[in-house]
């Protein structure tokens, strides 16, 4: 089974489910449209779970007023949050302290406690067009006295994208998708903030010449209310691409992805099938390398009908020799 014919509508999309189409169509495809689902990896070191565990301390462990006139993390109420987590290890729990302590003394934290009202996990469901609903919990919204929408994500992974720009592009859609539902909500402007609390970047320097602290990486991306309709038909043709999953191209997969954490099967994803022909290939041409002129196997009549290989120590028997 290598093509696919098949359109599945998608009354309900999320701003996740749209990642999950950019990174792989076919993947996209297998684990969320035919519900094949994928085996989930519970170690708490693992990234996506530390990121979450993260989520949890930054929503649940955070006091405000405190005599630095800081944020600072409740360490007593994050390390209840880890025994729940089944975060053993010391050396991560105290990664992810600092992580958490780091994003909270941020600008972009910060810019969010400036807000007259916060919400935290806040959910939306914003209807698109007749058959299509936009669906999904934006970390935190803040508001100012003006209305303006200031909505902060926290992303996980601890790896420095090699290039920042192409990082950037791949969250546009996600702050397509808040941007939406904040101006579409009657906010006049929307900013949306993705913060990475455990990738630490370079901060400049200060007035005085003297180097600032490292800070968390932070993509900022700023709408008008005049981007509404906009952003609406951009959204919906995504979709309309999304419901085509099945025949959808594969050629701007991101191969490492392929290879390292998608379960598809080979027989229904062409990208897939190469991947196993490339791995068969250097074990084909090592085994020539190693043995460029390969000789009949012990059991094989050789090339010029003689008597037979030998193994090796035994001397062959004269034709017609019988058994002894």
């Amino acid at each position: 089974m290598t093509d696919i014919q098949q359109t599945i509508e998608l009354p309900q999309i999320s701003a996740s489910d749209i990642n999950s189409y950019r990174e792989c169509p076919r993947s996209f495809w297998f684990y969320v449209l035919m519900r094949a689902g994928a085996l989930v990896d519970r170690n708490p070191d693992a990234a996506l779970n530390r990121g979450s565990i993260l989520h949890l301390v930054l929503q649940h462990a955070v006091r405000v007023g405190t005599d630095s006139g800081l944020p600072e993390i409740d360490t007593e109420r994050a390390t209840i949050l880890f025994g729940q987590k089944q975060v053993d290890d010391p050396a991560v729990r105290t990664e992810l302290l600092a992580a958490a302590q780091h994003t909270v003394h941020s600008d972009a934290y910060l810019r969010l406690l400036d807000c007259a009202t916060i919400h935290r996990e806040q959910q939306f469901h914003l209807r698109l067009d007749d058959t299509h609903y936009l669906k999904g919990f934006m970390d935190a919204v803040g508001y100012d006295v003006d209305g303006t929408a200031y909505i902060l994500d926290y992303k996980s992974g601890t790896k420095v994208a090699d290039d920042p720009e192409t990082l950037r592009a791949s969250y546009r859609d996600q702050a397509d998708c808040y941007a939406l539902v904040a101006l579409s909500g009657g906010a006049p402007a929307a900013q949306i903030c993705f913060i990475r609390p455990e990738v630490m970047v370079d901060s400049g320097r200060a007035a005085g010449g003297e180097a600032e602290p490292p800070r968390p990486q932070t993509f900022s991306f700023s709408y008008a209310s005049g981007d509404v309709a906009a952003l609406r038909e951009r959204i919906r043709a995504v979709i309309g691409d999304m419901e085509q999953a099945a025949t959808a191209s594969t050629d701007q997969v991101d191969r490492k992805l392929c290879k390292n954490h998608c379960q598809v099967p080979a027989r229904i994803c062409a990208v897939k099938r190469a991947f196993k022909d490339e791995r068969k290939q250097p074990a084909q041409q090592k085994q020539a390398d190693r043995d460029p002129h390969p000789q009949p196997e012990p059991h094989e009549q050789p090339p010029d009908g003689g008597a037979g290989t030998c193994l090796p120590g035994r001397q062959p028997r004269p034709p017609g020799a019988g058994t002894p």
